[in-house]
């Protein structure tokens, strides 16, 4: 099998991460988290560890994830761990769809986002290309007047299809500023009639100052009702955006200090250019919060907060491990506990919610093996 030797920008920002400093598992006073024995798939001899997608299909028990050696989805039973099933995608021809990067399989269709040519593909089972849609998304933002989001979709920031509506997220470029409220992440594209809303506005936080890349992605979740729940790392709070009326929004208190210090930006002004080290010592020195997940069994939400870490300048490739928490929130979104992670080396953008609990990948040691550490809050 081969082994990647470097991670992507992205994946040192945000995917590696050292959890706890104490390895302590605490409780709540209702709720209790466990951590679970780890959960592992099988990999073949072109299927590396690392992959930028993943998706777990609950209705038909699923682990899938992309593998950019073959072009390729990978699809795993989830309970055995072995491998079902490969679907392999022509980069090119008749059936072309470019490298993948992101997918979300439902049913017997398989949907793909290219994040250069900013195009949608949809294909069946066997990689078959059905129909390709191209977003437009520059002449539907002219005509809004807004500033379209950079898509690219991520397992922490998924592809999701909603009463036919492919929700598709993103980030901002350097824009904020003069775009002022109307600064969305995310789009809503109707596959019948092709029309774009815009969602998941950056908070007012983010209108004054330098944010630098890694602060500028955002992180999301669906619940029950449909609504989109919105996690922003430089953000104590929560989203709630209902689509059904007109985008409206709630935000609840979902953070580990006081709501009236908020993170401050690299920089106050609004520079371009900021050198990645005082990116990266700002990254370090603060909270940052990352992923949410909404497990429906328990009527739990899980954040992953990225605690203040010391810069670990002595190993490169554990430079910007950060040490993890996570907040549970009810199905009300009032905060239910805190819980710092057990001491580990996790990538914590690469984490997925299934049945059995909340998976975070970490280094496997057999290189024919993808390995998670599983946490699970319940009630006592």
């Amino acid at each position: 099998m081969k082994t990647k030797k470097t991670l992507l920008f992205i994946c040192l920002l945000l995917f590696v991460s050292c959890i706890g400093e104490n390895g302590q598992v605490q409780e709540s006073s209702n709720y209790i988290l466990e951590q679970l024995p780890d959960k592992c798939f099988e990999l073949d001899e072109n299927t590396v560890q690392t992959t930028p997608y993943m998706q777990y299909i609950a209705e038909q028990d699923l682990f899938c994830f992309t593998n950019e050696y073959d072009n390729s989805i990978t699809i795993n039973d989830f309970t055995t761990g072995k491998t079902k099933k490969k679907i392999y995608f022509d980069k090119e021809g008749s059936n072309g769809v470019g490298s993948i990067s992101s997918f979300y399989i439902q049913d017997s269709l398989v949907y793909l986002h290219h994040h250069w040519n900013n195009k949608v593909y949809i294909t069946d089972t066997c990689g078959i290309l059905i129909k390709s849609i191209p977003l437009l998304l520059q002449e539907h933002a002219v005509a809004k007047g807004i500033y379209a989001p950079a898509i690219l979709p991520h397992t922490y920031s998924p592809i999701k299809l909603v009463d036919n509506k492919l929700l598709l997220s993103g980030y901002q470029a350097d824009k904020m500023q003069e775009a002022g409220k109307d600064c969305p992440s995310a789009i809503l594209y109707d596959l019948t009639t092709g029309n774009i809303d815009f969602v998941n506005n950056y908070p007012p936080i983010y209108q004054k100052g330098f944010w630098g890349h890694n602060m500028r992605l955002t992180y999301y979740t669906i619940n029950p009702n449909k609504e989109i729940v919105v996690s922003f790392p430089a953000d104590v709070f929560i989203y709630v955006i209902d689509p059904d009326k007109k985008n409206e929004t709630k935000r609840y208190y979902a953070g580990i200090t006081d709501p009236k210090k908020q993170i401050s930006p690299v920089v106050q002004d609004k520079t371009r250019s900021v050198p990645f080290d005082l990116q990266m010592e700002h990254y370090m020195k603060n909270i940052i919060y990352g992923a949410i997940y909404y497990d429906d069994v328990e009527q739990i939400y899980y954040r992953i907060v990225l605690l203040p870490t010391k810069m670990n300048a002595d190993n490169n490739d554990e430079k910007y491990n950060k040490r993890l928490q996570l907040i549970a929130l009810d199905s009300d979104f009032q905060i239910i506990g805190k819980y710092d992670l057990p001491e580990d080396f996790y990538w914590s953008g690469c984490a997925f919610l299934s049945k059995e609990g909340l998976h975070i990948q970490t280094k496997s040691d057999n290189d024919d093996i993808m390995r998670f550490k599983t946490f699970k809050i319940r009630r006592k």
